[in-house]
This record gives structure tokens, C-alpha cells and sequence, in this order.
């Protein structure tokens, strides 16, 4: 009886403790926004991109001045309503509808706020990239009116959004594999977006087999290649092989930041058997002397970094600042990122 007691007691604080996170990031999420918002309209020649805290999701907003999109529209957020995020969103934009909205593929993890968007008429034209397979929307099953952006690149003021597909075979790809990657240019500067590409991406990429003829392997593989900062395949997790991503990635840029949209007690990076996963990976290419990134803590502060023996900067939406992740390129290509201490760390130098 009493060891039932115990478990009982222990499950009552964990729940507690987990209300207590998602009591407060709300509020920390807001007051960000705001900030972020206010940095935006000062320095409108730089270029910013707002990672928020959805869950296990994804949902980023680039900004320029006053043109803003956004890459992926997902929303997980135990005790935190649809509404509560667009609101998040409007304030990133300083309540300016958003010129368009990418999305990686359909999951619901990715797209859910569509709808809500929408109906909050939060999207100039209501213009739409469905990277994966646009029936399996649900907007577009229900009916909703939409314009649907064709993939390729769209100038935005300074900055640009190029859509990459990788078109699989019937039943070739899973819904993961079968979606696109939103690159983001500014000041020869590239941010990419992978949604939830897995090994059998990769694997279909490199052999060139199970894709349309339609896919442009070589750009794709290139634009994975070079991009200066990345998101984590599948939110951090790696359930679906991404370690072999993490090492072709290492092999062909040593130069990388990695932005992680992570749950804190889902699939994300704050689960600790798959941080260990994260870290191991990433320990194993610095081993091999493929990481090896040249930034130092002279540069880089400790609490830049998740782990000092890690020689690259890993950011999390979770723990690196309070349910947001704040990155600025300079019109020179200077980048910076914020970290949980409201610090802007310069994690990239000035193209030369």
C-alpha cells in the first residue's frame, strides 16, 4: 500500500511539474515575440528567424523589415490552444499579415494551424507551399480557400525562399521522405528547413532511386551540403535512422549550427535517451574529425553550446531560451543566435 502511495505521489509531481513548464513558457514565448518583433522594425536590413516552442512541431518565422513568412505551421502544445500559438505568430509579424506560409510536408505536426490561420486571416492571399502531397492536407480536403505556391524560389524583399521537393514513386517514400526542404537565402547566407527527412530520403537521394524524375536530386543534395544552419531531421529524433543524416551531414560542412524544434518530454532533444542519441552522433563525426567546427569559447560562450565536449552549436526551442530560439544574419553574413541567457552569441563570421 504504501509503495502504491509512492507512485502515486511521484506521478502527482511529475504532472505538476510538467503544468508548472507549460504554465510558464507561454508567457516567456509572449514577451519574446514582443522583443523580437521590436529588434525587427529597428534593424530592418537584418534578417531574422523566430523558432518557437509548439511541442513536438514545428514553426518558424523569418522576418525582414515588415515581410514576414513562415516555415512550417505545426502546433503540439499540451495545455496551449491553436489560438494562443497564431497569436504568437501575430506578434512575431507586429500583427502584419504573413506574405506566405511553407510548409515541409503534411503532418499535423507541421500544418495544424493552417486552419487557424486562416481563419484568422493571418495570410496575405492565403498563399500556401504544400511541400509532400497536397491532397493529404486537411485544409484542402475540407474545402478551404487557398492559393498554392508552385515549388522554386520566391523573392521577399531582401531575402529568398526556395522550395526543394523530393517527389518519390508510389508508395516508395514514407510521408516523412516524400515532403520538401524550405531553404532560406540572405546575405549568402542559407537556413534549411528539413522537416522530417529520414534515412530512406537520404538513402533515395544518394542512390537516385524511388524519386520522379521530376526531383532535383543534385540542387537538393547541394543545398544540404552547404547550408550554414539547419533544423534537426524530425525534431531531434532519431526513431527513423537520422544518425545517417547527422554523419553525411558532418562529411560534407563542417561548419554547421543546428536549431532543434524538441518536445521536453516527447521525441525531442530534451528526452534524455534521445539527447544522448544527439550528442553520441555528433560526438562520433567530432571523433572521426569531421565536425570539428573552428569556433571557440572565446567566441562562443559555454551556454551557447549543449555539450563542451560537442565543437558545434546546438540550439533547442526548448532549453536555449525559454521556448524560443532568436537567430539575426547581418546584411554582411554576420550570425548570431540568442541563447537562454538573452545573449546574442555570434556563431558565424562575416562572409569575406
Amino acid at each position: 500500500m504504501r509503495f502504491v502511495k509512492w507512485i502515486a505521489f511521484c506521478i502527482f509531481v511529475s504532472a505538476g511539474f510538467q503544468a508548472l513548464c507549460m504554465e510558464q513558457s507561454p508567457q516567456q514565448v509572449a514577451s519574446h515575440c514582443q522583443s523580437f518583433a521590436a529588434e525587427a522594425r529597428k534593424y530592418p536590413n537584418n534578417f531574422y528567424v523566430a523558432s518557437i516552442f509548439v511541442g513536438s512541431g514545428e514553426c518558424h518565422v523569418a522576418r525582414q523589415g515588415d515581410i514576414s513568412v513562415l516555415i512550417d505551421a505545426g502546433a503540439r502544445y499540451p495545455g496551449v490552444t491553436d489560438s494562443k500559438i497564431v497569436s504568437f505568430i501575430k506578434a512575431l509579424t507586429s500583427g502584419i499579415q504573413l506574405a506566405a506560409v511553407y510548409c515541409t510536408h503534411e503532418h499535423e505536426d507541421h500544418s495544424l494551424l493552417l486552419r487557424s490561420l486562416i481563419d484568422d486571416k493571418s495570410i496575405a492571399g492565403n498563399r500556401i507551399f504544400f511541400g509532400g502531397i497536397k491532397e493529404n492536407y486537411f485544409i484542402v480536403r475540407e474545402g478551404f480557400t487557398y492559393t498554392a505556391i508552385n515549388a522554386g524560389k520566391h523573392k521577399h524583399k531582401n531575402f529568398s525562399v526556395n522550395c526543394r521537393r523530393i517527389e518519390g514513386r508510389p508508395r516508395c517514400l514514407d510521408v516523412n521522405g516524400h515532403g520538401s526542404i524550405i531553404e532560406l537565402n540572405f546575405a549568402a547566407r542559407k537556413i534549411a528547413f528539413l522537416g522530417d527527412i529520414n534515412s530512406h530520403t537520404l538513402s533515395a537521394l544518394e542512390t537516385n532511386g524511388c524519386l520522379k524524375s521530376g526531383t532535383k536530386v543534385g540542387e537538393i543534395l547541394e543545398c544540404l551540403k552547404s547550408a550554414d544552419i539547419l533544423t534537426t531531421p524530425h525534431h531531434a529524433s532519431l526513431n527513423n535512422g537520422e544518425k545517417n543524416i547527422y554523419d553525411f551531414l558532418g562529411r560534407n560542412n563542417k561548419k554547421r549550427v543546428f536549431i532543434s524544434s524538441a518536445a521536453p518530454f516527447d521525441t525531442g532533444a530534451q528526452n534524455p535517451r534521445i539527447k544522448n542519441n544527439i550528442l553520441n552522433a555528433i560526438s562520433d563525426a567530432t571523433d572521426n574529425g569531421v565536425f570539428d567546427h573552428d569556433i571557440t569559447y572565446d567566441i562562443v560562450p559555454f551556454t551557447c553550446q549543449i555539450n563542451e565536449k560537442i565543437k558545434i552549436p546546438l540550439f533547442s526551442t526548448y532549453d536555449a531560451s525559454d521556448g524560443f530560439v532568436w537567430t539575426q544574419i547581418t546584411d554582411t553574413g554576420i550570425v548570431s543566435i540568442r541563447n537562454k541567457h538573452n545573449v546574442f552569441c555570434q556563431v558565424l563570421p562575416p562572409i569575406q
